[in-house]
């Protein structure tokens, strides 16, 4: 079986908490960020990358960042290395996401983000505007007293009533342990519960659907970098490898 770390301690210089290395759980002062995900498939007792796929509504991604830790550009892929659309981040004189502009790959738009910020300069609201629709789809957003997040609202584009409401709880680090989503009329749609290692690198997901069945049993390991993050991701289901996620770190100098 191929000897997979399974947690390293955090190395590297301290990030700020509110710029996308932190986000991202990522270590260090990195420039670029590429992300790809392959099917697993077992090789007489050793799991390999086989072909490139999705893991469940994800792509592969490329993303840029600044010398303080923000994204100002984020390219997505097809799993065939096509490019989909690209996405350029614009923010306020605080460093606060602002504007997220997504061209598709032939350049013609396929969104707009824009967002906006309580007094505590935590994100309020995002309003989504698709070219199909006149109006733009809403999500609002409430907080705990630690700035975890732990509401969700959307609301329909075309009439502005409630869609989908999200509910996070956390755990004493900060970590999203529970989510729970409804539909407009309060009936569950699905909800996960996931854990942590010592080092906050998520090793188990369970996600249940509609019926509160359990559908899926996740576990995680990693293999890491000399800057403590985690450069391939091993993804099981019920203890069977389904899929492995490379991601590529470039660092400033």
């Amino acid at each position: 079986m191929l000897n997979i770390l399974f947690s390293i301690s955090g190395c590297g210089p301290k990030i700020e908490p509110n710029t996308d290395w932190a986000t991202l759980d990522i270590k260090g002062r990195v420039k670029i960020l590429k992300e790809n995900s392959f099917e697993a498939v077992t090789t007489d007792g050793k799991i390999e990358k086989g072909r490139s796929t999705g893991v469940y509504w994800s792509n592969d991604t490329y993303y840029i960042f600044n010398k303080i830790g923000h994204i100002v550009q984020k390219a997505t892929f097809r799993y065939s290395g096509t490019l989909l659309y690209q996405s350029d981040y614009v923010y306020d004189s605080l460093w606060r996401n602002i504007r997220i502009t997504s061209i598709n790959a032939d350049n013609s738009l396929k969104s707009v983000k824009l967002y906006k910020y309580d007094d505590k300069g935590r994100i309020s609201q995002e309003d989504t505007y698709l070219p199909k629709y006149e109006h733009p789809t809403k999500w609002t957003f409430k907080y705990d007293k630690h700035d975890n997040k732990i509401e969700e609202n959307r609301y329909f584009p075309d009439n502005g009533k409630l869609s989908v409401k999200v509910f996070y709880k956390y755990n004493s680090k900060g970590k999203k342990t529970e989510e729970y989503m409804y539909n407009s009329e309060g009936n569950q749609i699905a909800r996960w519960i996931s854990r942590y290692n010592s080092d906050g690198l998520k090793i188990e997901e369970d996600y249940f659907n509609a019926l509160d069945s359990l559908v899926a049993h996740e576990t995680y390991k990693y293999e890491f970098d000399e800057k403590g993050n985690w450069v391939r991701q091993y993804i099981f289901d019920n203890g069977e490898p389904t899929y492995i996620i490379d991601r590529r770190l470039t660092y400033f100098e």
